[in-house]
């Protein structure tokens, strides 16, 4: 049987990781988005001028 404190050290290091990997995810999903606003607003900036025309 683990001690008390033992249970507590196994918990943050299990947070830690788990909080880790939801960062990771974030920061990907944060950068997909980015990219695609970027795509689709090169994109409508360079179909504008056409349909101006």
């Amino acid at each position: 049987m683990e001690s008390a404190e033992e249970a507590i050290t196994r918990r943050v290091a299990e947070a830690r990781v788990w909080v880790r990997q939801y960062a990771v995810r974030a920061a990907v999903t944060t950068s997909k988005v980015k990219i695609r606003v970027a795509l689709g607003y090169a994109a409508a900036r360079s179909a504008l001028p056409r349909r101006l025309r």
